[in-house]
């Protein structure tokens, strides 16, 4: 009787528990764009106004809109190499095309995130002077996994 209860409460404390670590997980991946900068390190300290809150939420809806071609190009040319490394016999020249033509497009998302930096810096010019490399920290996209690409 005893080892029936004891079976009984640490089913439904196993319970209990996951219930309330599924629950935790998704009140800090509610989407509120009000507070994902309070994520962020390299935003750490950094006391903003509603308006320019506002204003990065629009610039990072830009840059992760005018950047969404070049990541697909990026994703696809990945795949592409991939699938050649997975050939039995692997066609070097074609391997190193593909490799090329990921490092034009990984230049041009550089340089794409450099303005868009610079932009961000414009509304605020105490971001990313945390000591943090922009980027770094996948906490500040509301749990998106965008690869690299901040």
């Amino acid at each position: 009787m005893k080892r029936l209860l004891t079976g009984k409460s640490l089913a439904v404390l196993a319970a209990l528990a996951i219930i309330g670590s599924a629950t935790v997980a998704a009140a800090d991946r509610r989407g509120d764009d009000r507070r994902w900068h309070n994520r962020c390190p390299h935003m750490q300290g950094i006391q903003l106004t509603d308006e320019q809150i506002q204003k990065l939420n629009e610039e990072r809806a830009k840059f992760h809109s005018i950047t969404q071609d070049v990541r697909q190009q990026l994703h696809e040319k990945e795949l592409f190499l991939r699938a050649e490394f997975a050939k039995k016999n692997p066609d070097a020249a074609a391997a190193a095309s593909i490799q090329k033509e990921i490092s034009e497009l990984n230049s041009k998302m550089d340089q794409m995130r450099l303005e868009h930096r610079l932009e961000m810096k414009k509304i605020d010019p105490a971001l990313g002077s945390g000591g943090h490399r922009w980027g770094d920290n996948r906490e500040c996209r509301n749990g998106k996994q965008y690869h690299r690409f901040h």
